[in-house]
């Protein structure tokens, strides 16, 4: 996927889940820190896509790593950046509350 249309794309689905609670303006900061974090990745590449068969992928819960009177996001953020700085993408898999599927059936996105 190129850069374009992976905008293109990212900025329709921000404003379809957001729209409700953010305003443009917002949504436009999101999307820019989003894009943010591809351009730090792309300084040491010159590539066409935004990921090839090259890079790193971890997927992981939120609350895969625990510590008490912690946030989830503190500890794992901790984590990551004392152990996994190989990783080019950290891909976070569903935190919302669920029906089942371990977090894959959420009951409400908000």
């Amino acid at each position: 996927m190129n850069k374009s249309t992976f905008n293109k794309i990212l900025k329709r689905y921000l404003f379809l889940i957001y729209s409700e609670e953010l305003n443009k303006k917002q949504i436009d900061l999101f999307f820019n820190k989003i894009n943010l974090l591809f351009k730090l990745k792309k300084k040491s590449k010159s590539k066409k896509n935004l990921w090839d068969e090259n890079d790193f992928f971890l997927i992981t819960y939120a609350d895969s790593i625990k510590k008490q009177k912690v946030k989830n996001f503190l500890v794992l953020g901790e984590f990551l950046n004392k152990y996994c700085n190989e990783f080019n993408f950290i891909h976070i898999l569903p935190f919302f509350p669920f029906t089942s599927d371990d977090g894959f059936a959420v009951k409400h996105y908000k």
